[in-house]
């Protein structure tokens, strides 16, 4: 399966805290399952709490908080931004930690194009680097799986430009 979206994962603070740093995102009554969280045509940004953390899903086109944002979201603890880009071939991984970007790579096409900090005891060795190694870093972070994360219930959040463009059709 080819995976279009990014997911953001934020330790240690519950969805309520994690949109008073993003004054300007409203929630919408509206719940969804992961495959509308997690679909392209989501039109905003969908987010869910599980125990530890808060899980946010964007679409690769969609406005998604900036690095301001998950430097601030890390300071208590960590946030692993996870790019899923297949059908563009670009996946990759940035974490944040103590208020701190501390780790970043990213493939295209299968060669790897960015990496910086120190290689993390989580990152799966001897990987292809195909999509599915992010999830196994992902589960190795954040103790959360693919089939966990299907179970939640997520709800639209509405960015600055979803609400523009919600103001513009209308």
């Amino acid at each position: 399966m080819s995976w279009n979206m990014l997911l953001a994962f934020v330790e240690h603070l519950n969805p309520e805290k994690v949109l008073a740093l993003l004054p300007e995102y409203t929630v919408q009554v509206q719940t969804l399952d992961f495959e509308a969280a997690s679909s392209a045509s989501l039109g905003g940004v969908a987010l869910t709490g599980t125990p530890g953390w808060t899980v946010l899903c964007s679409p690769l086109d969609e406005s998604f908080p900036d690095e301001g944002f998950l430097t601030r979201a890390s300071a208590g603890g960590r946030v692993l931004l996870l790019t899923l880009a297949g059908t563009g071939g670009v996946y990759g991984f940035s974490l944040f930690a103590g208020g701190e970007h501390v780790r970043e790579v990213v493939y295209a096409h299968f060669e790897l194009v960015e990496e910086q900090g120190a290689p993390l005891p989580e990152e799966p060795a001897g990987s292809e680097h195909q999509e599915d190694w992010l999830f196994d870093l992902m589960r190795g972070l954040t103790g959360l799986t693919l089939k966990g994360l299907a179970v939640l219930e997520y709800h639209r959040v509405q960015t600055p430009e979803t609400q523009l463009a919600r103001t513009e059709d209308g």
